[in-house]
């Protein structure tokens, strides 16, 4: 206070308390951070719609908001409770607190809470957590009003005093709108996902629907699969028929390119999850998981990190697996399994119908081969039924010839003897054709006599044999043609007739060298192999020759079928066939046009039962014989045969004189010895006679004569005799009853 005069006299003061004042401002202060916090937080929800844009900004704001260097978000995917986003902590702890499911969550994760503990201390922080150097960690669960949890805001610091309490109730305080706009963006990106998969699945649906084949089907489903989704490579595995054992059938990784063969390798225990409990298998990174081992090559080049693997099931039935591979560290969601398994169902349906599809053509081709060869069979059955009556009346008429030229020949003079012994090899040449021709289609007897056939030699003969036709006679067209063979060592002899399997393999040389000569090269070259299948005998002819289409191959063993005009007969082939059905073995012909022709014979390996040799000079017991024939030239030559081995003779022309003659002699106690008989002749036929006469006196011997061969025995009849009958078979079967 001034005087007068301007001089300082005293000093008054006023005092005001502001603690208060400053106290309000600092609140205003911070409640101002609060709010800008707060707002650039709702600002950074506002910022995006996509899941993952929100997420991420949403952290990044509250990071800056509350000044910490680390923090997450969680959020509860069907089961499990997952880290989505992360920020400032290693992959190791991360690898710790990545997912856990929803009932073994620790209560950090579901408990709104602040946890501090400096790192000399021990007790609520586990030793990852203080490897990484917190101190301090605080959760705000994240809640819908509806009160669904939908996951949980994390924030933590390496520095103990940080996280101010204002800055967790303001954490606290928009947990409700980050839950509600991670809520939206949850049903935002749902919506979308569920499009864009419907549009997936239908695109790959219609695109597998029109594939055929399974590799098409595959192919289709490996390009389909969408990266976004978490399918950067993709590999199927399928299970073989026997549903035991899996293999990769073929992979595409991230570039594109896709590889037919195994990439990787899965343990039993794996296996048997996918096979056993037919439930997805999830794997965060690849190369720490044992049960999945990558091929090194491919984890190096490709960086494959996360895994779904996905039954593919068809009616219960796992027919395979569908694996998806990503190249970054991926959490796949329910959404995305599940999508996984839609297109994993729709690939195994497909998969099964082409397995269907292949089953069903290949009953087809069955079905078509069984009526081509019924077919077949009817018309060879029908040409054996007109050779056989063509044989019937051939060795009727050859019975004379035969006989009488053995009769010259037993006594005629030398000359006489050479001329008759000529004879009776003709009827005898004749004889073996005619057989060939009645037994062309027809199984062969079980009494027929069959020989051990070296198959090796038969081949070496056939070669030597046939060199005129494929060396010498091709040199004077110009042609050159090999022929080699290729035997196999130790092939076991088999049971069966050597003149017919010579004559069958003569046959498939001949072809070969025509089909080479039809070709028009000046070179050509037959192989003849042999070799040892298991319990067959197999001997392949194969020629470099013209060859033949489908058609042609289809038709070749037709009879009377040539592609050969006048050259050719159309019975070669039809030949060979008749030979393999009668020694119960198979023709298989494979040709290329242009290319040449593998013709194969394959051949049971069989023995032969011994049989007991009947010594043709045996003495025989003069007998009397009733000989039954409607033929008066067979009658006669049979009756001087007989007489001249001794025996009494007594003829009848057809089967009802000769059952009178029987009974007569019967009645008289005369009875005959022994019954030949006719088998094909009018009114009573030789089955007739035989039945009757076994029915009147079952101890006579009743030997039937067949035009037909001697399968042809009526059941009761006691031996058959094929005509024309020679001397020593003649007299070889009465020895047998005779003796």
């Amino acid at each position: 206070v001034f005087d007068a005069e301007g001089r300082i006299t005293h000093f008054v003061s006023i005092g005001e308390d502001v603690t208060e004042r400053v106290r309000t401002q600092e609140a205003l202060g911070r409640h101002e951070r609060y709010l800008a916090a707060r707002n650039r937080i709702l600002l950074a929800i506002l910022q995006a719609f996509d899941l993952d844009e929100r997420l991420n900004h949403v952290l990044d704001a509250v990071l800056e908001a509350t000044g910490v260097e680390m923090g997450g978000i969680y959020l509860v995917e069907g089961s499990r409770v997952v880290l989505w986003v992360w920020r400032g902590v290693s992959d190791e702890f991360r690898a710790h607190v990545q997912a856990f499911p929803v009932s073994e969550a620790p209560a950090a994760i579901w408990e709104a809470q602040v946890i501090r503990e400096r790192l000399s201390e021990t007790g609520r922080f586990a030793d990852f957590a203080k490897r990484e150097g917190i101190q301090v960690v605080a959760s705000v669960p994240l809640v819908l009003p509806t009160g669904e949890w939908l996951g949980t805001l994390m924030v933590g610091s390496r520095q103990y005093e940080a996280l101010a309490e204002e800055d967790v109730r303001m954490l606290w305080d928009i947990s409700r709108q980050v839950a509600l706009a991670i809520w939206h963006a949850q049903l935002l990106r749902a919506a979308e996902e569920r499009l864009r998969r419907l549009i997936t699945l239908r695109e790959i649906d219609r695109a597998i629907i029109q594939k055929q084949s399974l590799l098409e089907i595959l192919r289709t489903v490996l390009e389909g699969a969408p990266a976004e989704m978490g399918a950067d490579a993709v590999a199927v595995s399928l299970f073989d028929e026997t549903r035991t054992r899996l293999q990769v059938f073929c992979m595409r990784f991230p570039n594109g390119r896709v590889i037919e063969e195994p990439a990787f390798e899965m343990a039993e225990s794996l296996l048997q999850w996918f096979v056993g409990r037919q439930e997805p298998v999830i794997i965060y990174e690849v190369g720490q998981d044992p049960r999945l081992q990558m091929h090194w090559e491919a984890i190096r080049n490709w960086r494959l990190f996360s895994y779904l693997g996905v039954p593919m099931i068809v009616q219960g039935e796992t027919v395979g697996i569908l694996h998806l591979f990503t190249t970054t560290p991926r959490v796949f969601s329910d959404e995305d399994v599940a999508f996984f398994q839609t297109l994993a169902g729709q690939a195994a349906i497909a998969i099964q119908n082409v397995a269907l599809i292949d089953k069903l053509r290949l009953a087809y081709e069955d079905l078509k081969r069984a009526q081509e060869a019924l077919v077949q069979q009817e018309r060879l059955l029908a040409l054996g039924q007109m050779a056989s009556g063509i044989a019937h009346d051939v060795n009727n008429a050859l019975v004379p010839i035969l006989g009488y030229a053995e009769l010259l020949g037993r006594h005629g003079d030398e000359q006489v003897q050479v001329q008759a012994q000529r004879i009776a090899e003709a009827a005898a040449d004749i004889t073996r054709v005619v057989e060939r021709l009645r037994a062309f289609y027809s199984p062969r007897a079980p009494e027929e006599t069959l020989e051990m056939v070296d198959l090796n030699k038969a081949v070496l003969q056939v070669v030597a044999l046939t060199r005129p036709r494929w060396y010498d006679m091709p040199q004077r067209e110009g042609v050159t043609i090999e022929c080699e063979t290729d035997l196999a060592e130790d092939l076991p002899p088999t049971a069966g007739v050597g003149a017919e399997v010579r004559e069958a393999l003569i046959n498939l040389v001949f072809n070969a060298v025509d089909a080479i000569l039809a070709k028009g090269e000046a070179r050509g070259r037959i192989v003849v192999r042999t070799r040892w299948q298991g319990e067959w005998a197999v001997v392949e002819v194969t020629d470099t020759g013209v060859g033949m289409d489908e058609e042609t191959r289809r038709r070749a063993v037709e009879p009377f079928f040539t592609t050969k005009g006048e050259r050719g007969s159309g019975l070669g082939l039809a030949m060979v066939y008749g030979t393999m059905r009668r020694h119960d073995g198979e023709l298989e012909l494979e040709s290329q046009l242009g290319q040449g022709t593998t013709a194969r014979l394959i051949f049971p390996i069989r023995s032969v039962k011994p049989r007991i040799e009947v010594v043709e000079d045996a003495p025989l017991t003069s007998a009397r014989i009733l000989l039954i024939d409607d033929d008066p030239r067979v009658r006669q030559i049979l009756r001087s045969m007989l007489q001249e081995m001794g025996h009494q003779v007594t003829e009848a022309e057809g089967g009802a004189q000769g059952l009178a003659l029987f009974e007569e002699a019967l009645r008289r106690d005369e009875a005959y010895d022994l019954v030949l008989t006719d088998l094909g002749m009018p009114s009573v036929t030789g089955a007739e006679v035989v039945w009757r006469v076994k029915a009147i006196s079952p101890s006579t011997p009743v030997i039937v004569l067949t035009g037909w061969g001697q399968e042809s025995k009526p059941p009761k009849a006691d031996a058959a005799l094929g005509k024309p009958v020679t001397w020593r078979e003649l007299k070889a079967i009465l020895a047998r009853f005779l003796s």
